[in-house]
């Protein structure tokens, strides 16, 4: 009789011991999960804001295509030209999809050092996105690109440019 209640304890314990090994592995399989779903989303949130910038440059260049004199542009008149979707504007202000956790994360449009020319500029965003979106620019569509003030000319010059700051910002310049 007593060599079963012993029996009895040790396989209690024993269930106790593998509910917890389940737990354990659970939680490590659902913090995995929840670490994919997080690199998902950033680059996800990289793609949308990326394809903002590439039709805020496009419209802003169709928009002024017979004067080329880009002195007059501004966030509001890209805005009010609905050059951007209406799901990244709030007020006259375009959002990045990084807005909704951290509201200084904005895209602002303004004229450049000369008339010709003008900038995007992207502020409040993860490190890992500047250089994603960036990195879309350093070819032929963009004059130059900036990040967290340097220009910067190819890839590895923009990944030390972004990691100087984070949350970073990125100037697109057109």
């Amino acid at each position: 009789m007593e060599t079963n209640i012993k029996t009895a304890h040790k396989q209690k314990g024993g269930v106790v011991i593998g509910v917890i090994l389940v737990i354990i592995i659970l939680t490590v399989i659902g913090l995995g999960a929840f670490k994919a779903f997080g690199y998902a989303t950033d680059k996800m949130n990289a793609g949308e804001a990326t394809t903002l910038v590439t039709e805020i440059g496009t419209g802003v260049q169709e928009m002024y295509a017979n004067s080329n004199d880009y002195s007059s542009i501004s966030t509001e008149v890209v805005v009010d030209a609905g050059i951007v979707p209406k799901s990244s504007v709030v007020g006259k202000t375009i959002v990045t999809p990084w807005y909704s956790s951290n509201s200084s994360s904005l895209i602002t449009v303004i004229a450049g050092a000369s008339p010709a020319s003008f900038s995007v500029v992207v502020t409040a965003i993860p490190s890992s996105a500047c250089r994603a979106i960036g990195s879309a620019f350093l070819s032929a569509t963009a004059s130059s690109v900036s990040a967290n003030g340097s220009v910067v000319t190819d890839a590895g010059a923009l990944a030390t440019g972004c990691a100087a700051t984070d949350p970073a910002t990125l100037t697109v310049n057109f």
